[in-house]
């Protein structure tokens, strides 16, 4: 093989492998990319459930009380940090 179609061999083993770990990346990663897509826009709360709110000092008791209410049934809290 010539010098230079080494280089072209090379070059286009390079090109595929870039595209192959680009394409393998992003399958991976896709709900990474998504969610972050999906952050900038106001959440929406499911039909039926209450609408998202933020977590402050003055509203605290009303998420107590809304989550004692329901003491007889499975109940999950999840807090999330923008860090």
């Amino acid at each position: 093989m010539t010098p230079v179609r080494a280089r072209i061999a090379v070059g286009a083993l390079g090109a595929l492998l870039a595209t192959f770990l680009a394409f393998v990346g992003y399958s991976r990663y896709r709900l990474v990319l998504e969610a972050a897509i999906a952050s900038r826009t106001a959440p929406v709360a499911p039909v039926g459930q209450r609408p998202f709110e933020t977590l402050t000092d003055a509203n605290f008791s009303d998420l107590r009380d809304v989550f004692n209410e329901h003491a007889d049934k499975p109940r999950i809290i999840a807090l999330f940090s923008p860090t």
